[in-house]
C-alpha cells in the first residue's frame, strides 16, 4: 500500500532526456493506492516493459490501476500482460484506466501485449483512458489483445485482436522465478503475437526465462506467457467466456497512433536461466528476475521484493 496517493509498487520521478529505464520479467500484483496503484512515471526518459506481468493491482480514488503516465519520452511495453486491475474513480474526465491511464506520453507502442479484462469505473475506459480527455497521439498496437479503449483514443492497429476476455489462468507458480498467468483453452491470444517478436534483451523465451521458449507452435502467443507445444492449459481462469475479433494488418481504429512500429527482430538471448521459482508459500508484490529491472537516473521512488508472509 502507497504511503501517497502514487505508485502502490513503484514511483518514477524525474529521469531526463536521453535516459532510459526498463523493467523486464517482473510481476507486480496485489498494490494498492489512491490514484496509482502499479506504475506511476514521471520522467522523461524512454521507459520500456518487457515480458511482464501486471494483475490485481486497485486504486481506491481514480485512475490508473495498472499504469499511470504522467509523463514519459516514450513507453513501449512488449510481450507483456496487463490484466484483472481496476480503478474506482468515476469523473469521467480525470478517472478510468483499470489498465493505462495516460496523460502525457510521447509515444506509446504495444507489441504483444495483452491490455484486457481490466476494469474502472468509467466502464468505457476500462483498459486504456486519456486523463482530461486530451488527445492522445503516436500511439501504436501491433499484435495486441485489446479490451475497452477510450473513444478519445486513436491508435494505428496493426494485427490486434479485440476482446474484453482474455481467458487466462490464475496467478500462480507456473515455472520460473515469477508468478504468472498461463492462455487458456480458447483464449484469443493463443498463436495470435507478431512474427517476428519485438527487439529487446531476452526475447527468445517468455517471461519465465529457459527453456519456455517465445515462440512455440511456430508463432507467438501474446502476452507475457508462451503455451508450450505439448504442454495442456490449466482449468482455473480468471475470466470465462471469450468473444474476440481479429483486426487487419495496417488498419486505423479505436484502439490507435501514427503508425510509428517497434523495432523487431529475431529472438535474442534469455536473461532467466539460473533464476529458481518462486515458492508456494508467499505472493511477491513486485517479483523481479535477477537484474531484470533497470532504474534509469532520477527514478525517485522503488518498492520492491515485498511479500506477503503465506498465500490466504
Amino acid at each position: 500500500h502507497a504511503n501517497n496517493n502514487r505508485g502502490g509498487a513503484i514511483f518514477f520521478a524525474s529521469g531526463g532526456v536521453g535516459k532510459t529505464t526498463t523493467i523486464a520479467n517482473t510481476t507486480i500484483s496485489n498494490n494498492t493506492a489512491a490514484t496509482a496503484s502499479g506504475l506511476y512515471f514521471r520522467t522523461s526518459s524512454a521507459v520500456s516493459i518487457n515480458n511482464s506481468t501486471i494483475t490485481g493491482n486497485h486504486t481506491s480514488v481514480g485512475g490508473a490501476g495498472a499504469i499511470m503516465v504522467a509523463e514519459t519520452g516514450s513507453l513501449a511495453i512488449n510481450q507483456s500482460t496487463i490484466t484483472n486491475n481496476s480503478a474506482a474513480g468515476t469523473n469521467a474526465t480525470t478517472s478510468g484506466g483499470g489498465g493505462i491511464l495516460t496523460s502525457g506520453v510521447g509515444l506509446l507502442n504495444l507489441s504483444g501485449t495483452i491490455l484486457s479484462g481490466n476494469s474502472s469505473g468509467v466502464s468505457s475506459k476500462a483498459d486504456l483512458a486519456l486523463y482530461n480527455t486530451q488527445s492522445v497521439t503516436n500511439v501504436t498496437a501491433t499484435s495486441s489483445l485489446l479490451g475497452t479503449i477510450d473513444p478519445g483514443a486513436t491508435i494505428v492497429s496493426v494485427n490486434n485482436v479485440m476482446s474484453t476476455t482474455p481467458l487466462l489462468g490464475a496467478l500462480a507458480n507456473n515455472g520460473g522465478a515469477t508468478q504468472t498467468m498461463l492462455p487458456l483453452t480458447g483464449s484469443p491470444a493463443i498463436d495470435a503475437g507478431p512474427n517476428p517478436v519485438a527487439s529487446f534483451t531476452g526475447n527468445g523465451f517468455d517471461q519465465r526465462g529457459t527453456p519456455n521458449v517465445r515462440v512455440s507452435n511456430g508463432i507467438a502467443d501474446i502476452g507475457a506467457v508462451e503455451l508450450q507445444s505439448g504442454t495442456p492449459p490449466t482449468s482455473s481462469s480468471s475470466s470465462s467466456s471469450s468473444s474476440s475479433t481479429s483486426l487487419p494488418a495496417t488498419t486505423t481504429s479505436t484502439p490507435g497512433s501514427n503508425g510509428a512500429g517497434t523495432d523487431e527482430s529475431s529472438p535474442s538471448g534469455d536473461p532467466n536461466a539460473s533464476l529458481p521459482t518462486t515458492g508456494s508459500d508467499s505472493i511477491p508484490l513486485v517479483a523481479i528476475g535477477s537484474g531484470a529491472l533497470l532504474l534509469g537516473a532520477g527514478a525517485a521512488g522503488f518498492a520492491a521484493s515485498r511479500r506477503k508472509s503465506r498465500l490466504s
